[in-house]
């Protein structure tokens, strides 16, 4: 699930339950309930990381930054960027882009060297490419929007990159980070999973959707 508060009240309910299915079963030898593991998904990923982390590399002890350490994290790599900002607004301007672009690629599981040179692909593809029936000869103001928002993408990317670097660095994840590498492990390590699917017989998922 996704809250601590939601995990909580379904442990204490399973327990309950599962508790009494033991005594209604109980036939005098005795009925083992088991103990289920009840987490949120941040929880999950974070004992994930710190059993096997090592596989990708991540440190199993990595600490966990909140929002604002990490805004502060981030806004400390923005203004110590040699030379002037890729874009011209300001720094806090630029430390909102940096970590909106950082989430996106880790939710979407994408590097930043898939994200380089992209815009120039694009921009190819819109200015060169011939109209097509009822259109005009020139780009049309939602495509050169387009065109734009991709191009300070990449010119983010540096920056992206300095973070990641120092979030290395300094040993520390931010939630979007731990979640993104939880799944890189799982994927690229499929002993991962066989031990798992050994531990786990049943999984539910609460608020699956909203994955």
């Amino acid at each position: 699930t996704f809250t601590r508060k939601a995990a909580s009240q379904l442990l204490r309910r399973v327990r309950s339950r599962l508790a009494r299915l033991a005594g209604y079963l109980d036939t005098g030898a005795g009925t083992d309930a088991g103990s289920p593991a009840v987490s949120t998904y941040h929880s999950f990923a974070g004992a994930l990381l710190r059993e096997f982390g090592l596989l990708l590399p991540v440190e199993p002890d990595a600490r966990l930054l909140g929002e604002t350490e990490m805004w502060q994290l981030a806004y400390d790599v923005v203004r110590r960027h040699p030379g002037p900002l890729p874009l011209d607004k300001t720094p806090a301007a630029v430390t909102a882009m940096v970590l909106r672009l950082h989430g996106e690629l880790g939710e979407h599981l994408v590097d930043t060297a898939d994200l380089r040179g992209t815009h120039a692909e694009l921009e190819r593809l819109v200015l060169t490419l011939p109209p097509g029936r009822y259109q005009r000869e020139t780009p049309n103001r939602r495509l050169l929007d387009l065109l734009d928002a991709q191009a300070q993408r990449s010119a983010l990317v540096p920056l992206v990159d300095a973070l990641a670097a120092r979030m290395r660095a300094e040993r520390v994840l931010d939630f979007g980070s731990q979640m993104s590498a939880a799944a890189l492990l799982a994927a690229a390590h499929p002993q991962v999973g066989e031990q798992l699917r050994e531990r786990y017989r049943v999984v539910l998922l609460d608020e699956y959707q909203d994955t």
